[in-house]
């Protein structure tokens, strides 16, 4: 009997201990997040991107990302703001010098189940990188202004993106401002994701960028069109990535360039033998004048695909065609 009404007390306490943590987490309607990041970088070089030469002296460059950010959510709304400034250390012969001091991130953004809408600053990643990256790699990181549509299902996800740039100023250097070194007027993305759970997924991202230059009558597109698509079959997984790229390119020329990228892994019990190569085209000069052959990785990141070797991270400048 003791037993019995000990068991009894223990699940009535069990119970309104649930019942009262569900009450105070019904009544907490909004939260405040807050954070610091400090972050450091040196590099040293010696005979960097350059033949090799003994008049050469070796250098240390220093960089300091100090970032801000604070997070005010709502149940069913996010506004984000996150200030950051890059910092130089010994550089264009200065002890210490500022790089940009600049809003990373400012959104509003809505937290429904399916439909949302993201506006503001922001940054964007989209599939592997590729194409549309956040560059976390660099210390100005990269971010664009406009607005996102998202509506997410069970396999299925669409969003639909309208960027826009404006006149940044040039009171700091523009290669450490997250938006300064954009050069499109506008830019549409729509990107459709589908991932079947288990073996199979796709994912399409189609984009036209718009620029305006004052050498040209008028302004003019350009168009990228392509996708990835995964399937996994127990130890093996392949990958192709494909993309094609036609209309003007920022210089005005007619562009018709591809990119191409398959992969396959084999992970064993011991050991995994992956395989991979990237193809980007490029220009020759049989192509006329005014014409461009040269593939474009828009606004995704290089360091995550050609980090090792170094010299190759910038498409198609680091190639000159």
């Amino acid at each position: 009997m003791l037993r019995t009404l000990l068991v009894l007390l223990i699940s009535l306490f069990t119970a309104l201990s649930v019942i009262g943590q569900s009450k105070m987490a019904d009544t907490l309607r909004s939260s405040l997040a807050v954070n610091l990041e400090i972050r450091p970088r040196t590099e040293y070089t010696f005979n960097y991107i350059l033949a090799p030469n003994t008049s050469a002296s070796p250098f240390i460059n220093a960089t300091q990302r100090n970032r801000l950010s604070a997070k005010y959510e709502r149940k069913y709304w996010v506004i984000n703001t996150e200030v950051q400034e890059i910092h130089l250390l010994d550089k264009y012969q200065k002890n210490s010098a500022i790089g940009s001091v600049n809003f990373y991130q400012l959104y509003f953004e809505t937290t429904f189940k399916r439909l949302n809408i993201k506006a503001g600053r922001q940054s964007l990643l989209l599939d592997n990188g590729r194409i549309f990256s956040d560059a976390p790699w660099s210390q100005q990181s990269r971010s664009h202004e406009g607005i996102r549509i998202m509506l997410r299902g069970k396999k299925t996800s669409h969003d639909l993106i309208i960027f826009g740039t404006r006149d940044y100023g040039n009171q700091f250097d523009k290669t450490y401002s997250p938006v300064g070194t954009h050069n499109y007027k506008y830019l549409l993305v729509y990107h459709l994701n589908y991932n079947s759970g288990k073996r199979f997924s796709f994912n399409s991202i189609n984009a036209i960028d718009a620029f305006s230059n004052p050498a040209l009558p008028r302004n003019f597109n350009r168009l990228t069109m392509g996708g990835r698509l995964e399937v996994k079959e127990r130890k093996w997984y392949l990958t192709i990535n494909s993309y094609i790229q036609s209309g003007k390119n920022p210089k005005g020329q007619h562009l018709l360039a591809w990119y191409f990228q398959p992969e396959a892994r084999f992970s064993g019990r011991k050991a995994t033998v992956r395989v991979g190569a990237e193809f980007l085209s490029g220009s020759n000069p049989r192509l006329k004048p005014g014409h461009s052959g040269d593939f474009d990785v828009l606004y995704g990141v290089a360091w995550k695909f050609m980090g090792n070797m170094n010299v190759f991270t910038r498409f198609p400048a680091d190639v000159a065609g």
